[in-house]
């Protein structure tokens, strides 16, 4: 299996779904064990798909499909749980990803390439 946790992207994909165990500790019941478990297992998805796409040969196409598709997901549940306050609060865990050609970038948002995501803090 190729290498992958040097890659930005893997970096933030963990990061990602670290911050999001402790966040959806504080979520209310209701959405803890609903919204806050599709939270999670999406964001371990992210981490799994990058590990595969960087190891796929004949297959990467798919699995860089997959996931894109799978941030699109993950875009809409934090969406979702901001919307309905599931976050105690959500300024305390946003920060924004680049995922322009591979490079991470906290600070760039002139395109469509970055995802608001979400970590802990205090």
């Amino acid at each position: 299996m190729a290498r992958y946790r040097h890659l930005p992207i893997w970096k933030a994909a963990l990061e990602l779904a670290v911050h999001l165990e402790q966040a959806v500790r504080s979520f209310p019941r209701y959405h803890k064990y609903t919204l806050g478990s599709e939270l999670r297992q999406t964001a371990q998805r992210l981490c799994r798909l990058v590990a595969r796409a960087n190891d796929a040969r004949e297959t990467r196409a798919l699995v860089l499909d997959d996931l894109v598709l799978t941030v699109e997901e993950m875009k809409t549940l934090l969406t979702l749980a901001k919307e309905v306050g599931a976050f105690a609060q959500f300024n305390d865990f946003a920060w924004n990803v680049n995922f322009n050609n591979g490079n991470t970038n906290a600070n760039n948002h002139d395109n469509d390439n970055h995802v608001r995501l979400v970590r802990g803090g205090a």
